[in-house]
């Protein structure tokens, strides 16, 4: 479980807004390996975000390169990367990213649906996930109808449809209270000991960044160990 899943060196990222430059990223080095549990933490504007669309091919490097399983992944085209997403990484937001006309049984049943498998096989998978969530007597209520953190769950349970290597969540408890955020943190960590996927978590908060078998801190656009 401890091979490299995505690794990324020397990697630079450099927006240009109004005449001004400025660098998120400043010659970041990672190596992320089967069954870690990472925490990045860092204030707002450190570049951690950035960093996580990077690794998770949302975004392209400025410089550097980023390998996923050892292959080489900044320089695919959008439908390569597109594939990688699919097959291999899951998604989790702040602000959760749920469609608000479909069900919660069919938001997380979306990446199998996008992938051709059968609504009616897709779904069932789905409740499998809502249940182990505690969620399955919700699985036709709409996004909107949810609490804050009953729609994280969801959005865990999207991520982890397609038995992805490696679940990247970007602030996930930064929409929530103390005691549900908390809550969200213990499901992470089941993903990771129940199924073995490697999980990297970015956060501006200590308490969370503490909770990392792992811990890494992001300044200014570069990397450190806690």
């Amino acid at each position: 479980m401890n091979e490299i899943i995505v690794s990324a060196k020397g990697i630079r990222k450099v927006f240009v807004k109004e005449k001004t430059v400025i660098e998120a990223l400043r010659g970041v080095n990672i190596e992320i390996r089967g069954g870690d549990f990472i925490t990045i933490m860092g204030p707002s504007g450190a570049g951690k975000s950035t960093l996580l669309h990077v690794l998770g091919t949302l975004d392209k490097p400025t410089e550097g390169e980023v390998l996923f399983e050892g292959r080489r992944i900044d320089d695919l085209s959008d439908d390569e990367l597109s594939n990688i997403r699919n097959e291999k990484i899951g998604f989790v937001f702040q602000f959760y990213h749920l469609l608000q006309d479909f069900s919660v049984v069919e938001n997380v049943a979306m990446p199998l649906l996008i992938r051709g498998l059968k609504k009616k096989e897709a779904e069932k998978k789905a409740e499998k996930l809502l249940d182990l969530f505690g969620l399955k007597e919700r699985k036709n209520h709409r996004p909107q109808e949810l609490s804050g953190g009953e729609q994280q769950r969801v959005a865990i349970a999207r991520a982890l449809i397609c038995e992805p290597k490696v679940i990247f969540a970007d602030e996930p408890t930064g929409n929530m209270d103390r005691k549900t955020g908390s809550m969200i943190i213990e499901y992470f960590r089941e993903i990771n000991e129940r199924f073995k996927v490697t999980v990297v978590i970015v956060t501006h908060d200590p308490e969370i960044g503490s909770l990392g078998k792992r811990r890494l801190r992001m300044l200014d656009g570069e990397i450190f160990p806690e």
